[in-house]
């Protein structure tokens, strides 16, 4: 006891003065041995008392990306409500800053999402990271937001959860990260970004726009022990499985796999006309969707049941017709809608649009609905919507599909259109649902559009985080033929 640790100068007691065991248990003051004291690998198995290992020491994670297409290059999954608020580019100033991604998504106005919305439930964490540089490589003008829209059950918009983001007067590249909560009464997402600058504009100015790459977000399960769907069937035992471990409809549909209830599993007389669903998933509910129906308006044009002009904003000059470019610019077989303005009255303006509303048919509410069409635009941007209404013919929620800038012209093979896409849940109250079809206007410089829509396709979707169509109306005739050039004069 002669020595204490008054005598004893800071650091003096190394490694190689402690004999070995010396320090117990009862040597080590509470809280002493932090992680940073534990190197990498120390802690065995042998180590670890049974049981001392419990669910709130586990952080599970959802290995799977949100963003699938986190690295751009493309605009697949990536939409903005503002035409062109949005593009793929590849970024070599990436390569400055030792980044492995040569491309990006670029953020051209306030928002832009990402994907279907998907399922969440309140306090769900969730934690993001990105690439970031302002456009031109130099100081960003505005914030730069990564993180996720949140809707309650009905589809509301409840909050904006920003994950990670990077300040305005930031220059160069900047990594982010960075993890949130969605808010209680939360039940659906859908990935986010956002420059903070004024709305329904295009930011074209050096450090207005953000480069984004390397995008990734992901689901934080903390404290669940067993993540849902983690127990595949490989790990458990044949014939495990049991009634007694069944809690009472505990199999419900979505954990049925697909076609595995062959008709020897099914007792005689089990299925009922009570049991038998016109919706489907996969199965097309729109009236009319093959075009097929027609008629003559009072014009003369050749028109599509339940597929009428509905009206436009700014814009002049149109005709609506089936058809209404030939042979040569509609699927072999088929009919597609076709919507034309003559003149580039509302260039340049987000809010010059013209519409052609499809029919209306009955939704149950809180059912997810994928929503699809098969278009070609020429000169101009093409995008449709979806509409629920309650049992007034109130709108209650409207919905933007995805958008052809110019990517695919259509023609006479399916493979030259873009199939636009949606997943939206009908909220509460809805009875009804629409998809319509929206041509934005002829760009500057150019003095004749064109808006063609085929296929269209409205069915309950597997889920609401559903990511991609199903199989839509696709006879052989129409899949692969000659597709007319986006190029050739109409």
């Amino acid at each position: 006891g002669a020595v204490t640790a008054t005598e004893l100068s800071a650091g003096a007691v190394t490694a190689t003065k402690i004999a070995a065991g010396a320090v117990t248990a009862n040597s080590l003051a509470v809280n002493s041995v932090t992680a940073a004291a534990i190197s990498a690998g120390a802690v065995r198995a042998d180590q670890i008392a049974a049981g001392a290992v419990t669910a709130k020491h586990l952080l599970i994670a959802d290995l799977d990306n949100l963003v699938s297409n986190g690295k751009g290059g493309s605009l697949d999954g990536w939409d903005s409500p503002v035409p062109g608020g949005i593009s793929a580019d590849v970024a070599g100033w990436w390569v400055d800053f030792a980044v492995a991604s040569k491309t990006a998504v670029t953020v051209k106005s306030r928002d832009a999402w990402f994907g279907a919305r998907f399922a969440v439930k309140p306090g769900d964490q969730f934690w993001g990271r990105a690439d970031t540089v302002p456009s031109g490589g130099g100081v960003s003008t505005y914030d730069f937001r990564l993180g996720l829209v949140v809707f309650d059950a009905a589809g509301a918009i409840l909050s904006f959860v920003v994950l990670c983001a990077r300040s305005a007067g930031a220059a160069g590249y900047i990594p982010i990260s960075g993890s949130a909560p969605v808010p209680s009464s939360a039940a659906f997402a859908q990935v986010w970004a956002s420059v903070a600058g004024p709305n329904g504009v295009i930011y074209t100015a050096a450090g207005q726009a953000h480069h984004a790459t390397n995008i990734e977000i992901r689901r934080k399960n903390g404290g669940e022990l067993i993540v849902d769907g983690s127990i595949t069937a490989a790990k458990i035992l044949a014939g495990e499985v049991q009634t007694q471990h069944l809690v009472a409809n505990a199999v419900t549909a979505d954990k049925i796999v697909a076609n595995s209830i062959t008709a020897d599993k099914i007792a005689v007389g089990a299925v009922q006309a009570q049991h038998i669903s016109s919706g489907l998933p996969g199965g097309n509910l729109i009236p009319n969707s093959a075009l097929a129906a027609t008629f003559i308006d009072s014009g003369g044009a050749l028109q599509a049941d339940g597929h009428t002009f509905a009206g436009a904003n700014i814009i002049t000059g149109l005709a609506c017709s089936l058809n209404l470019a030939g042979d040569a610019w509609r699927p072999v077989g088929m009919n597609a809608l076709a919507l034309r303005q003559l003149g580039d009255v509302g260039a340049g303006n987000p809010a010059a649009y013209a519409d052609i509303g499809g029919p209306v048919w009955p939704v149950v509410a809180g059912q997810p609905y994928e929503f699809s069409f098969y278009s070609g635009a020429h000169r101009c941007s093409v995008t449709g919507y979806v509409t629920f209404r309650n049992a007034a013919g109130a709108i209650i929620w409207q919905q933007m599909l995805t958008t052809n800038a110019e990517e695919a012209g259509g023609g006479q093979g399916l493979d030259g259109y873009k199939r636009l896409f949606t997943v939206a849940v009908a909220p509460a109250g809805a009875v009804t649902g629409q998809l319509s079809y929206r041509k934005l206007a002829t760009v500057s410089g150019a003095s004749d559009s064109w808006l063609f829509a085929a296929c269209p396709m409205g069915a309950p979707a597997l889920s609401a985080a559903q990511s991609s169509p199903s199989p839509g109306c696709r006879p052989a005739s129409a899949r692969r033929s000659a597709a007319a050039s986006s190029k050739q004069a109409l």
